[in-house]
């Protein structure tokens, strides 16, 4: 470890950490317990799950008003709730619900001192706000750092993080911003507000920090790849990369690992629950932290197999989240994973749930259709498929020099030869397919989708 790694390591994030609340000694103690249970039988690490599932649910019953009032008129008893199997009766969590019922959320049982007010955009177009314990953040620092293991990256290692959130870049300017950038030995690079300039700017800072660790939104760790290649630049490359937040598709995936000689890694997570699950070495899946949550695959109405995210926290006592629709959808991986490693595994993360679109039949087509009919189009940068009604999609597509009418003929054949006449489409030509505020890039947005849902 070099010495600027190790002073952050062992000095500036124990002392900020220690200073900010976080109890730093109490996380890695957490870490520690975390990375001896992981590979325990199954059976032993629900048992873990099973006793604070009902802690959780029993408190939530005695300490919010939302979830006393709901739980008696459901006719749900707490003592009944023993393991993620009963809890199928519970009623969602909606993100419509949180900002209706945002002050009967909160517990009765935590001061105002101890609770954390968090924002988000909310890449659903529903902006969020909700609160979490001071207490229980040393268990997320805790299991974030576990996961972080899994690619080698350790606390104080050298950091490239390539962000998309403006909230979040605004925030690292500050002085508070910059103070922890030091502490974490990382850098921040903007992706949101993107130039020419900006990317040769970051090649030459890339060529001279060689930082050992990239994060970084998934577009805009693919964005910077794509760049470097076009302009056959020779960076040194990252020990590992860490892509998280926003989604790329599969072609990209296979794209991203073959220039970084698969040292790719998926991050799963949100502002509601931080990290969820991580990518082991072994590249089979997002293993999932069930110490800290149960997650759930609620069937969709659709022939992928893939299911809607719901959440339930098990350390947010400040503010308990239980069967919390997290507006993702994804499938679990079957088998073990030859890591060793017991907790379950996502097989992937399909996309928003939002991102399906709805043909005149009323049938479901997952938007990586639109993914496959674009792949090896050099000529598209970027594109965004947008549903309004039923049967009918407008396509905005990005050009750049490398564009041809023949790519786009091909493209609206090919189209036209698979769904026939049950969809219609208009491709339209846009100079910039400006991201979401949070920084996220959508590929596929349907406003009635959701109406289509069960």
């Amino acid at each position: 470890m070099k010495l600027r790694e190790a002073i952050s390591s062992f000095l500036l994030i124990p002392i900020g950490k220690t200073l900010s609340g976080r109890h730093y000694f109490k996380a890695k103690a957490y870490q520690r317990l975390l990375e001896g249970m992981e590979r325990r039988p199954i059976d032993e690490i629900e048992a873990f799950q099973n006793i604070r599932l009902k802690q959780m649910i029993e408190y939530a019953y005695e300490n919010t008003p939302y979830y006393r009032e709901l739980f008696d008129r459901e006719g749900i008893v707490p003592s009944d709730i023993k393991g993620r199997d009963d809890l199928k009766g519970v009623p969602f969590l909606t993100k419509d619900i949180l900002n209706r019922n945002l002050d009967r959320l909160i517990s009765r049982n935590v001061k105002p001192k101890d609770l954390r007010k968090v924002s988000t955009g909310g890449t659903t177009g529903t902006p969020i706000t909700f609160f979490r314990d001071h207490r229980s953040e040393w268990m997320v620092d805790g299991s974030n750092w576990r996961f972080w293991r899994y690619c080698k990256y350790e606390l104080g290692h050298t950091l490239a993080k390539l962000w998309g959130n403006e909230n979040d870049l605004l925030q690292s300017v500050n002085l508070y911003g910059k103070l922890k950038a030091v502490m974490d030995n990382e850098t921040a690079l903007n992706f949101y507000d993107l130039s020419e300039e900006r990317l040769k700017g970051y090649v030459a800072f890339i060529k001279k920090k060689r930082p050992r660790i990239w994060k970084g939104f998934s577009s805009a760790v693919y964005t910077f790849m794509r760049d470097t290649k076009r302009h056959n630049e020779e960076i040194p490359l990252p020990e590992a990369v860490i892509i998280t937040s926003d989604r790329i598709e599969e072609a990209q995936r296979k794209e991203l690992n073959e220039f970084f000689n698969n040292r790719v890694f998926d991050e799963y997570g949100c502002r509601e629950f931080s990290i969820l699950g991580f990518e082991c070495e072994a590249h089979k899946g997002i293993h999932v932290g069930m110490e800290n949550a149960i997650i759930e695959i609620v069937p969709g109405n659709n022939e992928s197999g893939y299911g809607e995210v719901v959440v339930t926290s098990l350390i947010n006592w400040g503010m308990p989240f239980i069967r919390y629709r997290l507006g993702d959808s994804s499938i679990f991986a079957e088998g073990d994973c030859p890591c060793g490693r017991k907790l379950p595994r996502l097989k992937s993360i399909g996309g928003r749930i939002a991102d399906f679109v709805v043909t005149k039949s009323r049938k479901l087509i997952y938007g990586d259709f639109f993914a496959h009919l674009l792949y090896g189009t050099k000529g598209i940068e970027h594109y965004r498929v947008i549903q309004e009604e039923a049967g009918r999609v407008i396509v905005l597509l990005e050009k750049n020099e490398f564009y041809s009418e023949e790519e786009t003929k091909r493209v609206l054949s090919q189209f036209e030869e698979m769904v026939k006449d049950d969809l219609e489409i208009e491709i339209l030509f846009v100079d910039k397919i400006e991201m979401h505020a949070s920084g996220k890039r959508r590929s596929v947005i349907s406003k009635i989708s959701k109406e289509y849902l069960p």
